[in-house]
């Protein structure tokens, strides 16, 4: 006697290409998973990289704050403008009020 799994395998076989066609199902899933797989892991690499770089840019930037704060004391420089020009708008003020 034959068993009725034999007689299923072989009408799935039949069906499944009609399927596909008829419903845009694709038959290759695992092609799916690997493509999707991937894009899971470029955009986790995306932001390792992403995390990297921020950490070399915080210290960047530290370093470049310390060397305004340099030059603008070189130049006599507070706060982008120069000291006289402060006491200046200083006392404009004091007199306007």
């Amino acid at each position: 006697m034959r068993s009725n799994t034999n007689n299923n395998s072989g009408r799935s076989e039949t069906l499944d290409p009609l399927y596909e066609e008829k419903f845009g199902i694709s038959g290759n899933a695992n092609q799916i998973a690997n493509i999707e797989a991937r894009r899971q892991k470029s955009l986790a690499n995306s932001y390792e990289l992403l995390l990297e770089l921020v950490r070399d840019l915080i210290p960047i930037q530290g370093k470049l704050e310390d060397d305004i704060v340099t030059i603008q004391e070189k130049l006599d420089i507070i706060k982008y403008s120069n000291q006289e020009r402060a006491e200046e708008a200083d006392e404009n003020a004091r007199a306007y009020l």
